[in-house]
């Protein structure tokens, strides 16, 4: 037992000695950390202003006295702009010269701190005695003297009486002994934009800008899906919405979105419209057969001869006209029972395709006189006979009336009008019923067209006659048309590509044509060619200018 308590002695003591040398080792270190006071106040709470003003108190509560020429006090704020500093002391209570201002960059830089201004004491400033305060009154400002912004500061506190801070820290020999330093917190990115923003089909309206949330784009109907791809423009950014999409008809709305690594978000919206699927219109305005109720058609049907005749004996007062459309979408006019007079008989059937072009077809019915009667019926029969014996020898006749140069000399004598010895422009439109002599607005019944066989431009023979001042003439036995015009003879026969110019044959390599109401159309290649006339032709006008 004596052992055991000798023993409880000895540690007791080691204890004791142990803790007695710690204190005495800590020293000036524990008496400061727990006896110093640092208080401040400001004259200037403006939260804009172009000086910061410091006014700190410094208590002693130890028994000790501070030697302040070991004492350091910072304060912590933003220097906007990174400008230049300058530093007074306008007043101390220990004298202005003994305090010593310097400016340091705070690293790593803080949201709310990026300078702090550290004060320190001449070595001659003295001591603190107990209980005994210090009052130091300074202010900062740029050297351009623009404004802080003293929101974010960290030490910044807009008190106008003192106030005990712990935002102000003080050292004693580079040891903090009162206050609490800015924590190096990480600082996370708030960047929620997009670097790029593309989609594989299609264009995005506007062009990618950051900045601009909003984008539409269009696609055909054959396109069923589309790829987004977008990247962020920070790293550490989360992209949400990209990849592969299906599309419906109409408008998909697409949203892509961004969240910032502190969580900040941005959405940006894509539009994509897939169009309808096309509708395509038939342009098909052939028909597929004609046929009538009585008499025989001069040809056999083709879609793609538009003018026929027939003819039939006057007993025969109507007819019937059958015609079917080569293209079921399209529609049929014209057709059905038709009366008729005698001579010439002229019917339209009109085929309008899906699409609205349209084609007209043409059936010249020629209805017989009346015979006068049974008594003349051979003299008649006679008559009819000598005329079909003429017909016949007129049209065998006719061809070598071409090869031997004969024209009817009855049109020699016709005059020419003066108007085709002044200057003459006219312009026109191919499918347009407007054109004009000499800037003269004119109007005629049947449209310049293009044949579709020859890719000549035809134009109504009325027009060569009003437009250049010729005279023409048609001959109803030789069935011919001739044409005077600046001293030269022309004939030409409907439908026929051979022409007389003044005895000699020409072939063009396009037909006359005749089109309702019976007009004789011819190409403009007569009037370039025979007349001497300059064409010019504007593609994308449609316009044709002719000049002598």
């Amino acid at each position: 037992m004596k052992v055991s308590e000798t023993s409880k002695l000895v540690s007791m003591f080691i204890f004791l000695f142990v803790f007695i040398g710690t204190v005495f080792y800590l020293g000036d270190n524990c008496f400061a950390e727990s006896n110093i006071k640092v208080e401040k106040k400001t004259s200037n709470i403006d939260i804009e202003t172009n000086s910061i003003n410091h006014v700190i108190k410094i208590t002693n509560l130890s028994d000790e006295p501070i030697n302040l020429s070991d004492l350091k006090l910072r304060y912590y704020y933003t220097n906007e702009g990174n400008k230049n500093q300058n530093f007074w002391c306008d007043w101390a209570s220990i004298g202005s010269d003994s305090v010593v201002g310097a400016f340091y960059n705070f690293t790593p830089s803080l949201l709310n701190v990026d300078t702090y201004l550290e004060i320190r004491f001449a070595n001659d400033a003295g001591v603190i005695n107990n209980s005994q305060s210090i009052e130091v009154h300074s202010r900062v400002s740029k050297t351009d003297w623009t404004n802080y912004d003293q929101s974010n500061d960290y030490s910044f506190e807009a008190n106008l009486d003192y106030t005990e801070s712990d935002k102000i820290t003080a050292y004693m020999n580079d040891n903090l002994i009162s206050g609490i330093e800015p924590e190096l917190l990480i600082v996370q990115s708030d960047n929620a934009f997009l670097s790029n923003l593309t989609i594989n089909n299609g264009t995005l309206n506007p062009d990618f800008d950051k900045d601009t949330l909003s984008y539409t784009s269009e696609v055909g109907n054959d396109i069923t899906e589309i790829e987004i791809n977008a990247n962020a423009e920070d790293s550490k950014a989360s992209v949400e919405g990209t990849g592969l999409k299906n599309l419906v008809v109409g408008n998909n709305i697409f949203e892509i979105k961004v969240t910032a690594e502190d969580g900040t978000e941005k959405i940006y919206t894509l539009e994509v419209e897939r169009k309808e699927a096309p509708v395509f219109l038939s342009n098909n305005s052939n028909l597929s057969d004609i046929s009538i109720s009585n008499g025989v058609i001069n040809l056999d049907f083709d879609k793609d001869i538009l003018s026929y005749t027939s003819e039939v004996g006057n007993d025969i007062t109507e007819i019937r006209i059958n015609a079917n459309a080569e293209d079921s979408k399209a529609t049929v006019e014209g057709t059905g029972l038709k009366n008729l007079v005698v001579g010439n008989n002229i019917f339209e059937i009109k085929v309008t395709a899906e699409d609205g072009t349209a084609k007209i077809y043409t059936i010249v019915v020629k209805r017989n006189e009346t015979k006068k009667d049974n008594d003349s019926n051979k003299d008649s029969d006679s008559k009819n006979d000598k005329d079909d014996n003429e017909e016949e020898y007129n049209k065998e006749e006719k061809d070598n009336d071409i090869k031997t140069n004969k024209v009817d000399t009855s049109f020699e004598n016709n005059q020419v009008s003066e108007n085709v010895l002044n200057k003459v422009k006219i312009v026109l439109k191919i499918g347009s019923s407007d054109y004009k002599i000499n800037d003269e607005n004119k109007n005629w019944d049947v449209l310049p067209f293009i044949d579709i066989e020859s890719g000549r431009t035809l134009v109504p023979l009325k027009f060569i006659a009003e437009a250049f001042g010729a005279e023409v003439k048609w001959n109803s036995v030789s069935k011919e048309v001739t044409i005077v015009v600046k001293g030269k003879n022309i004939v030409l026969y409907p439908n026929s590509n051979k022409i007389l110019v003044d005895g000699e044959i020409i072939e063009l390599d396009s037909k006359t044509v005749i089109v309702p109401p019976g007009r004789i159309c011819v190409p403009l290649r007569l009037i370039s060619e025979m007349l001497g006339y300059n064409l010019n032709y504007n593609a994308d006008l449609k316009e044709i200018t002719i000049e002598n």
